[in-house]
């Protein structure tokens, strides 16, 4: 019986052993999160194709409000084609940038297509003032169709247009997404973003 009763403990710790072993090969490893955590690290690392699709000009925002200067605001108006206007523009073909949500334009330039020689004319409206501008190369009109700087009495304008034309866009001249950057002599600055529109 001594015996007997020796096997059957001998018997009941090895039944233990064993169900202790098989619960430790079925449990989960620790580094189960960390390899979920590198996933989404991974995935979110992935950069964005908007910019590449559209063509959009990225890093400027529709309207960042006046930065620096004296302090007072950098104010550009629609152009009011119906005022009068204290000067002529010359050329035969246009340009105008018409800011995100709006129906006209904040800046509107014309050239001839043969003009290499000649420079780009155009307009403003600066706080209510009709102000006029020169594109700050040589070419006409063509050389304001990719965008470009245009220059007048204490501003400085810079369009960059995106690469390709909006979306669903159509026709001849269809519009194309761009940035405006108006700098006043004073260190002000201005960022828009809006259309690039060129054309008869």
């Amino acid at each position: 019986m001594k015996l007997f009763g020796q096997l059957l403990a001998a018997s009941a710790i090895a039944s233990l052993g064993l169900a202790a072993a098989c619960k430790s090969e079925t449990a989960p490893p620790d580094s189960a999160p960390t390899v979920e955590a590198t996933a989404s690290a991974t995935a979110t690392a992935i950069p964005s194709t908007a910019g590449e699709t559209t063509g959009l000009p990225e890093g400027e925002p529709i309207d960042s409000g006046t930065i620096g200067g004296d302090g007072s605001e950098l104010r550009l108006d629609l152009i009011d084609f119906s005022a009068d206007m204290p000067f002529t523009l010359k050329g035969e073909l246009s340009c105008s940038f018409i800011r995100t949500g709006d129906a006209r334009p904040l800046l509107y330039a014309t050239g001839f297509a043969g003009g290499e020689a000649e420079r780009a004319n155009g307009m403003v409206s600066i706080a209510g003032y009709p102000t006029p501008i020169v594109s700050s190369e040589d070419g006409g009109f063509n050389a304001i169709v990719d965008g470009g700087r245009f220059a007048g009495k204490g501003i400085v304008l810079d369009i960059r247009r995106g690469k390709a034309p909006m979306p669903h866009a159509g026709g001849e001249s269809p519009p194309y997404p761009a940035a405006m950057k108006a700098m006043r002599a004073d260190g002000a600055e201005r960022s828009f973003n809006g259309t690039w529109n060129c054309g008869p």
